[in-house]
C-alpha cells in the first residue's frame, strides 16, 4: 500500500468535461479527498483558443460525508457516466447514488461494473 499517492475514488464524465474524486491515502484509514473538474466546453474553448481544456482543483476534504458535499456542488453528478471507481469505495458510491438518484440512477451505475 503506498500512501501519499493520489488514485481517483471515481471519475465521472459528461460532454465536455468531466468530475473526478481523488483520494490520497494518509493514514490505513485515513484519506484526504480532492475534487476536480474538467472542462473542454465549446463557450471555454472559443473564449480562449481552440481545444482549450480547462482543469481545476475545486477543493479538498477529509471527511467521506465532506467529499460528497463538494460533489453536491453538481446537483445531478450522479446522473453523469460512470468511468473510473476504485473498488474499495464502490458501495460508499452505490449508496449516495441511491440516495440522490433512487433505484432508477443506480442501475446505469451498475452497468459500469
Amino acid at each position: 500500500m503506498n500512501f501519499d499517492m493520489p488514485e481517483i475514488i471515481f471519475k465521472l464524465g459528461a460532454e465536455g468535461g468531466s468530475i473526478t474524486l481523488m483520494g490520497r491515502r494518509l493514514d490505513e484509514n485515513v484519506w484526504l479527498y480532492s475534487l476536480l473538474s474538467s472542462d473542454c466546453s465549446e463557450d471555454r474553448a472559443l473564449s480562449v483558443e481552440r481545444n482549450f481544456y480547462v482543469s481545476t482543483k475545486e477543493s479538498e476534504s477529509s471527511s467521506w460525508a465532506d467529499a460528497i458535499k463538494l460533489l453536491d456542488h453538481y446537483p445531478c453528478w450522479y446522473l453523469l457516466f460512470p468511468i473510473e471507481i476504485h473498488h474499495d469505495f464502490k458501495s460508499a458510491i452505490f449508496d449516495e447514488v441511491e440516495k440522490r438518484g433512487g433505484s432508477d440512477a443506480l442501475k446505469s451505475w451498475f452497468e459500469y461494473q
